[in-house]
């Protein structure tokens, strides 16, 4: 009785498990395909049965030819696969696929655009999903589909103004000025969850152009990028300006993809007299532990002919020791230790002030730039990038070695003593290497003259290569030898001052005065480590920036064939002809052996030039040049550091110290 209760028992156990798997585990749906041409993605006639609309039970394929569905309205789906095109409108129309999202080769998602300030932003590509593969070929594309141009002002929030001509726009960076106006906007949105659409230029001669549209990716798994994302600006008009790259945003647990790319580009094509737009915004919020080799090889470009944009990572995980296809400033990351480095077809920015790049082996920069710091920006005619303090630092165990253009940028923050302190290091074990075309770029603090210090065994610097610190100072009417403002149109703008003394300025008074406010002689000649300072401005314009500061310390030899620079700026460079000239840097060597085969070999500190026709403008000082060996075996060179000429004279000289060091020997006590 007992034994058939239990197996009378069990039968209806089994019975029911039957009966729930069944109502558990239906059978599979079959997709739902888009059957329509051109169309409404809810209007029910556009789907296979013609019944009702998917769903989110349902995968979803929009894969027949000439295929083009506008989506107005937000849909959850199962899962969506894409061969043709896909156009979002509205800023809150989402597509939600609680499994994966598919762009196969020749799907494109887009979105309506570009659009006006008013009410809001109105369009964006926005994807929540479980994965997201964008296939080779395949394309999520928002090109130009953020704000418009406009006239007299660009849409969004970092359009210009028209006058004459307009300022390019900004978002991520800042859009370059126009020919004949100093002004700029200021870059804006988020650099971890860029949100906001690049803005529009203003008209030249032609049209200005659009900025680049948004996109915002939200996944629980992998986003993997084969194709393009493209948040670009548009191409302006005949001395138009021209709008910025626009913002995409990929959040995700794992990242992956093979020469994919993600671009927000701003305007890189010059046009004339109008501004260029700067560099988008890029960020990629994956989870550091759940990225795997091999790194992917995905490109990230937010360029421009003006400021580049911005890029965020949560942290190293998408960079290999050689960096190609990255242009940007990278921010999200404040240290990276990697055995090598190959900087190669990338123009990449650390941005972090205290940024601590340390490379135990050895370092190319190879048709490409490599910049640290510069997180902070002044801009006047021109814009000034340096660093908050700490100031960045790089470390070499090996070489560090430049070539084919190969370009090194290192912004220094400010210091409160410069002869003990720096604002920016870059520390090479082994030696340093300069090839023909490229150049190193130290950039002072525009307002302390904080700079870089270059420490190496040897160094070596061919022939039309070098350091290039001109116009990298102080930027106008700063530092300590800083000419005067020009209050009115017949008082006089001062040069600035540095190892020789600027042309004088004259701002006050009811009537022109002579010429007697200088700026101070400031540094010192036997160890120049001062920035020059900046010229006088004037209501209209400013003046000129110093000269940057040059410091290199050589274990072993310094073999000069190429230049090292650190003139002032020039007058006529900043706007009109009524400002001074900045003064002259400084350029302080120390080595072991001072060598070289050129005798055309360039050491210059000159002051900036005034006008030669405007009585009011000035020309600033000459700076300060040291040179300090144990043995010298160069062909010969002839170090400059000349005072700016102009209408009213020439500024005085600076100084220049060719000094010995003692050589290394032994100390005999005899008793």
């Amino acid at each position: 009785m007992n034994a058939m209760r239990i197996q009378r028992t069990m039968g209806w156990i089994g019975a029911a498990t039957m009966i729930a798997a069944c109502v558990a585990a239906p059978a599979q749906a079959a997709p739902r395909y888009w059957v329509g041409t051109t169309g409404i993605w809810h209007e029910v006639a556009n789907w296979d049965g013609s019944e009702s609309l998917p769903g989110a039970s349902d995968d979803v394929a929009i894969t027949n030819a000439g295929a083009n569905v506008t989506l107005t309205d937000s849909v959850s789906v199962l899962s969506l696969t894409l061969s043709q095109t896909l156009t979002f409108t509205n800023w809150t129309t989402c597509l939600n696929a609680a499994n994966d999202v598919l762009i196969t080769n020749g799907g494109v998602m887009t979105c309506a655009g570009p659009f006006t300030n008013a009410p809001d932003m109105s369009n964006r590509v926005y994807i929540i999903c479980d994965n997201l593969t964008i296939a080779a070929g395949g394309t999520i594309d928002v090109k130009a589909k953020g704000y418009a141009q406009g006239n007299p002002k660009g849409n969004g929030p970092g359009g210009g103004t028209f006058t004459v001509y307009g300022p390019g726009a900004s978002h991520g960076g800042y859009g370059t000025r126009c020919a004949y106006n100093n002004s700029y906007t200021v870059p804006y949105d988020s650099t971890n969850m860029p949100s906001i659409p690049g803005s529009g230029g203003v008209p030249g001669v032609g049209l200005g152009s659009h900025g680049g549209g948004a996109v915002w990716i939200e996944a629980s798994g992998v986003v993997t990028v084969n194709g393009t994302i493209n948040a670009d600006s548009g191409v302006p008009g005949s001395h138009a300006s021209g709008g910025s790259g626009g913002a995409i945003y990929v959040r995700c647990d794992r990242f992956a993809g093979s020469n994919g790319l993600l671009s927000a580009i701003g305007t890189t094509v010059y046009a004339g007299f109008g501004g260029m737009g700067g560099g988008g915004r890029i960020a990629v919020d994956y989870n550091p532990a759940s990225q795997t080799a091999p790194v992917p090889t995905v490109g990230f470009n937010v360029n421009s002919y003006g400021d580049p944009g911005t890029l965020f990572f949560p942290d190293t995980s998408l960079f290999s020791e050689t960096i190609s296809s990255v242009n940007g400033a990278v921010h999200g990351v404040t240290n990276w230790a990697t055995a090598s480095l190959i900087i190669r077809n990338s123009a990449i920015r650390f941005e972090a002030p205290n940024m601590q790049l340390d490379v135990s082996g050895n370092v190319l920069i190879d048709s490409g730039k490599l910049s640290l710091g510069g997180d902070l920006a002044g801009t006047d005619w021109g814009l000034y990038r340096y660093s908050a303090i700490p100031g960045p630092a790089l470390t070499v165990g090996g070489n560090l070695v430049l070539t084919n253009s190969g370009a090194l940028y290192v912004y220094g923050a400010a210091t409160t003593d410069p002869t003990n302190q720096y604002g920016a290091l870059v520390d090479v074990e082994g030696d340093m290497i300069l090839n023909s075309g490229a150049w190193v770029y130290p950039r002072s603090d525009i307002t302390n003259g904080g700079a870089p210090i270059f420490r190496m065994s040897n160094l070596s610097v061919a022939t039309n290569a070098g350091f290039n610190a001109n116009g990298a100072g102080c930027w106008r009417e700063s530092g300590l030898g800083a000419g005067c403002h020009a209050n009115w149109q017949t008082y006089y703008s001062g040069g600035g001052s540095h190892g020789g003394m600027g042309i004088p300025g004259c701002p006050l008074g009811a009537t022109p005065q002579p010429r007697n406010v200088y700026g101070a002689l400031y540094g010192s000649s036997n160890a120049p480590v001062h920035a020059g300072s900046g010229g006088g401005g004037s209501p209209w314009s400013f003046g000129g920036a110093g000269g940057g500061v040059i410091r290199i310390e050589a274990d072993a030899t310094v073999n000069l064939n190429g230049t090292l620079t650190a003139n002032g700026q020039d007058q006529t460079l900043t706007g009109s002809d009524s400002e001074g000239g900045g003064s002259g840097g400084s350029i302080y060597v120390r080595c072991h052996r001072f060598a070289g085969t050129t005798a055309g070999a360039v050491l210059s500190a000159n002051g900036g030039s005034g006008s030669a026709d405007d009585t009011r403008s000035a020309a600033g000082g000459g700076g300060r040049i040291a040179v300090w060996r144990v043995y010298d075996c160069h062909a010969g060179t002839a170090p400059r550091a000349n005072g700016g000429t102009c209408l009213a004279g020439a500024a005085g000289d600076g100084t220049v110290v060719w000094g010995w060091l003692p050589p290394a020997g032994t100390v005999m006590l005899l008793k």
